[in-house]
């Protein structure tokens, strides 16, 4: 297969797997994490999907990474591989939510619940320090798109302030208010930038341009009055 075929195999899977999380949060999954919902259908199918997605732009962001990575430099090798954390830790929490949890609800009935946050706080401290690679990888590599030439460099800022979103509906949905609708809102936000890059991904090949070409060596001025 032609590494030009690859990357536009990436770029795709990158948009679809941002598509397919604001489906699962917003249309298929229940209206919260209450224990009334876990182990249904409509919380399996959810967590399927949102599993699928994160899997989908796990591969996404190795084309990414893979076409731009000589322009990018070390911020963005740190960020690529926190964002690849991330992307492994999303995968197991959804997938333990969607195929463990029934499960377990079945065996143990009313003795599992998860908060807004995932199911994986669960565990001793949420397993952390995993969690902060998610922060500090999608800035780092936000900034490292950014300051590329990438088709769609402004993506690596919306990268940057899904974060800010992020912990902004975390705050909303622990707030007095309760709306804890905000945190699957800002995580589709989350999800569609991830889209916005494999879309100009996409763009980028069709375009011919190819963010990874090293740039073109500058010739010394009497090097040519020299020979």
């Amino acid at each position: 297969m032609k590494t030009t075929t690859l990357f536009r195999l990436g770029g795709l899977l990158l948009a679809i797997g941002g598509l397919l999380g604001p489906i699962g949060h917003l249309v298929l999954h229940p209206p919260s994490h209450a224990l009334q919902y876990q182990g249904t259908p409509q919380w399996v199918l959810a967590h399927a999907v949102l599993t699928v997605s994160w899997v989908l732009i796990l591969f996404g962001v190795f084309a990414l990474y893979g076409l731009g990575h000589e322009r990018m430099g070390v911020i963005g090798l740190v960020g690529f591989a926190l964002v690849a954390v991330v992307c492994l830790y999303q995968v197991a929490s959804y997938a333990f939510d969607a195929f463990t949890l029934p499960e377990i609800r079945t065996t143990f009935p009313g003795e599992t619940a998860t908060d807004p946050n995932g199911s994986f706080n669960q565990f001793p401290n949420g397993l952390f320090p995993l969690p902060l690679s998610f922060p500090i990888g999608l800035i780092l590599f936000g900034i490292a798109i950014f300051r590329s030439s990438f088709e769609q460099r402004w993506a690596g800022i919306g990268l940057v302030m899904s974060v800010v979103f992020i912990y902004a509906g975390g705050a909303v949905a622990h707030s007095p208010l309760h709306f804890e609708r905000a945190i699957p809102i800002v995580l589709s936000i989350n999800s569609l930038v991830f889209a916005w890059l494999g879309f100009g991904l996409l763009q980028g090949m069709r375009t011919g341009v190819q963010l990874a070409t090293p740039a073109a060596v500058l010739t010394p001025l009497g090097a040519h009055s020299a020979q």
